[in-house]
């Protein structure tokens, strides 16, 4: 019988300063998701302008999705990791230095989230593929799911701390979330060692094998594709600054309630699911679910006919569990 226990793992120096660089950072993620959302509301009153935060981070990072992976397998994967936390550490500075003098202008705002956009799109597989260099074959499960309950924590407290400290000032918000960056590079800085495929000859060709693969296995193409256009044609949450503000007439402390409900709800299921795995029927089960968050996202979009339930902000949470 195997003598690990979960926390036996914090005994390996690289995956406790892994795991702790990379809560730091989704913390921080969470925190500026919140607060740049509320303030481009706040300076423009414009949904197109809400429209642009999420576009500006979607397009460098669907146009670099597919290099980033051939940049992983390429360069140190360390090294991937400390140079975009240096990048968002820089994004989090300059938010900070714009909140501070009281720039009037979400152009350089925008700048940001294109940085941001960019450097996720390298940061994502480089430390999604550096947990198995890290652990053992035997730990790797139990590494998984502690990486899995520390992101979990940092989606589900980062919105809702993000939105109560924007309402004492948004300084106060991208100052936390830069030294939450600079203690994550910090903490993958005293990571020791390289990480990265010795002798692997990578090429142009291999950017495409995974798409290859995906349309090559259509049970994971279908449920990739349901996933992606529920999200894509039921998801409200770049509108969520504009159903706080007009609609349920909270401040940014709902604002990041709001953000965090989803997660809450995720962490709900996948504890369930821990102790109950789904075992047949996973096809229309999917379904359900996915039929679940179009009723939740229509019970979350409060109308001018029904007055009473307009203004129930714990109501819309709910939905958003």
């Amino acid at each position: 019988m195997s003598k690990l226990n979960g926390w036996s793992l914090f005994q390996n120096r690289n995956f406790a300063m892994f795991l702790a660089a990379r809560f730091c950072a989704s913390l921080a993620t969470m925190m500026l998701g919140v607060a740049i959302g509320w303030q481009v509301y706040a300076m423009t009153r414009s949904t197109f302008a809400l429209g642009m935060v999420g576009l500006a981070q979607f397009l460098p990072a669907l146009a670099f999705a597919l290099p980033g992976g051939l940049v992983a397998d390429k360069i140190d994967r360390r090294l991937i990791i400390l140079t975009v936390l240096g990048g968002e550490l820089f994004a989090a500075a300059v938010l900070l230095v714009l909140a501070v003098s009281h720039s009037s202008s979400v152009y350089p705002i925008f700048a940001v989230l294109v940085l941001l956009g960019t450097g996720r799109s390298f940061v994502a597989p480089a430390s999604q593929s550096l947990l198995p260099f890290i652990v053992t074959a035997e730990e790797f499960p139990r590494a998984v799911a502690w990486h899995s309950t520390a992101f979990q924590c940092a989606t589900i407290v980062g919105p809702a701390l993000g939105g109560f400290m924007y309402a004492v000032g948004p300084s106060w918000v991208y100052g936390t979330a830069s030294l939450l960056l600079l203690g994550a590079v910090l903490f993958t800085f005293l990571m020791q060692g390289q990480w990265k495929i010795d002798g692997a000859s990578v090429g142009l060709q291999d950017i495409f094998t995974g798409v290859t693969f995906v349309f090559a296995h259509k049970n994971i193409l279908g449920a990739i594709s349901l996933d992606l256009f529920a999200v894509l044609f039921g998801g409200a949450t770049a509108l969520l600054p504009v159903f706080a503000t007009e609609i349920l007439h909270t401040g940014p402390w709902g604002l990041g309630l709001l953000r965090s409900a989803p997660a809450a709800g995720a962490a709900l299921v996948a504890l369930w699911l821990a102790h109950y795995p789904l075992s047949r029927n996973t096809g229309k089960k999917m379904f359900c679910g996915v039929a679940l968050f179009g009723f939740s996202t229509i019970a979350f979009a409060p109308s001018q006919p029904i007055s009473c339930y307009q203004h129930s902000f714990w109501l819309c949470w709910v939905a958003r569990i």
